[in-house]
């Protein structure tokens, strides 16, 4: 739901939702890419195996989907500028992870600091 909102309110709206978790926060943020995508799997491998590479659309400004205000990968909104607005919320990155069959959402796992409560 942040990308729906000015950056500038998603950002106060992601220090809000770090002081009202008690622990742990999960958030998927729209990415704006052109990727590629390969997945193999083989009678004997069991779960299939996935090559992504992905550039992000830096030299664009507008969104995929006309609600969004912004969306990370975007001209003035790489993914540094992302991660220094959860630091500044008071959160850590625990992990980050994209689903390779749909490349389009990235997954933050965030931990509240113990400085912010």
């Amino acid at each position: 739901m942040l990308e729906h909102l000015p950056y500038e309110q998603s950002e106060e709206a992601l220090r809000k939702l770090g002081i009202a978790t008690k622990k742990f926060l999960v958030i998927s943020i729209p990415f704006c890419t052109e990727y590629f995508a390969f997945q193999l799997k083989t009678s004997f491998s069991g779960r299939p195996r996935h090559l992504l590479l992905n550039v992000p659309k830096f030299w664009g400004t507008r969104p995929v989907c006309d609600e969004h205000y912004w969306e990370m990968g975007l001209k003035g909104y790489p993914k540094e500028r992302i991660l220094n607005s959860v630091a500044n919320a008071g959160l850590t990155v625990k992990q980050e992870f994209i689903d390779p069959t749909y490349p389009y959402h990235y997954f933050l796992v965030l931990e509240k600091t113990s400085s912010n409560t």
